[in-house]
């Protein structure tokens, strides 16, 4: 069930957390910083920052976006393996 103030489940909230660990890591593996890679998805820095942290709920077009600029494919971005 979805918690009334934060709109999301403990199982939304938990994957959102999980793809921000994912994104901050591939974007420290490829020596990127949170600026770089704001500028390579067209993305702003606080949105990337919120992504990462947990706190944004990206479309699948914006995570894309950061996909491709960080040279990964969606699945690796997506995938608990």
């Amino acid at each position: 069930m979805a918690s009334p103030a934060l709109g999301k489940s403990p199982d939304e909230a938990g994957f959102l957390a999980a793809l921000g660990r994912r994104v901050r890591e591939r974007r420290e593996q490829a020596a990127l910083t949170r600026r770089r890679l704001s500028e390579l998805s067209g993305l702003s820095e606080r949105y990337l920052a919120q992504l990462e942290s947990g706190d944004g709920n990206i479309s699948i077009l914006l995570i894309r976006r950061v996909a491709e600029a960080l040279h990964c494919s969606l699945e690796q971005l997506l995938s608990d393996q």
